[in-house]
Order: C-alpha cells, then sequence, then structure tokens
C-alpha cells in the first residue's frame, strides 16, 4: 500500500497519518454527517455507540481522515468513501457496519464560513 500522501500530494503538511492510507465506504444516515459534505474535505470519525451499548459516550475513532467521495440522495450525504490511516480502519469498518460512524468536518474558521 501506499502512503497516503502519494494518493492525496495536494494534503499539504497537515496530515499526521502514521502507515498506509486505506479506503472505507460509509453508509450514511441523515444526521450523521453535514448536508454539504465535500470530496478532499478532511474529517474525523466519531463512534456514536447505539443502544446496545452501555456506555453512551461517543469516541474519536479517526483524528484524520480525507473524504475520497460523496452521494447524496434527498439533499443528506448518503454515503461517503474516506481515505483513513491503515491503523485506525478495523475499527472505522467494525463501528461503520453498525451505523455508529458520524462524520465531523475540519475546517478552518479564520476563513470564514
Amino acid at each position: 500500500m501506499q502512503p497516503l500522501a502519494s494518493y492525496l500530494p495536494a494534503l499539504g503538511p497537515f496530515t499526521t497519518f502514521r502507515w498506509c492510507a486505506v479506503r472505507l465506504g460509509l453508509a450514511l444516515k441523515p444526521g450523521q454527517a453535514p448536508h454539504d459534505l465535500r470530496r478532499g474535505e478532511r474529517v474525523q470519525l466519531i463512534h456514536i455507540p447505539g443502544r446496545r451499548h452501555d456506555t453512551g459516550v461517543p469516541v474519536l475513532v479517526a483524528e484524520e481522515a480525507v473524504v475520497d467521495g460523496v452521494s447524496y440522495t434527498s439533499g443528506s450525504a448518503s454515503q461517503a468513501t474516506v481515505i483513513v490511516d491503515s491503523v485506525v480502519a478495523p475499527v472505522v469498518a467494525a463501528h461503520a457496519a453498525g451505523g455508529e460512524i458520524a462524520v465531523a468536518v475540519i475546517r478552518d474558521t479564520a476563513a470564514g464560513p
């Protein structure tokens, strides 16, 4: 597998991937991602425990990922492909399979909305 920089050379110095990059597909329900999610955006992936778990505490599972593609249904992101560090990919995939991943976009607030 190639390092993340070889997939997305324009990302610049902010990338924190330590190993290899992995592409994962996420099936999203309304509210799991911003409605204006776009390809190329940096995101964090957060595990939001479902009812079957005792703790309701969200946990950050991928500090940094990059959106590689997005599909929309009825104005909401319904599917997204993200590039994540291979170290966290199994955890992200497991939670995503259960519909327990939320996508939070990392945006530069100094640049405005």
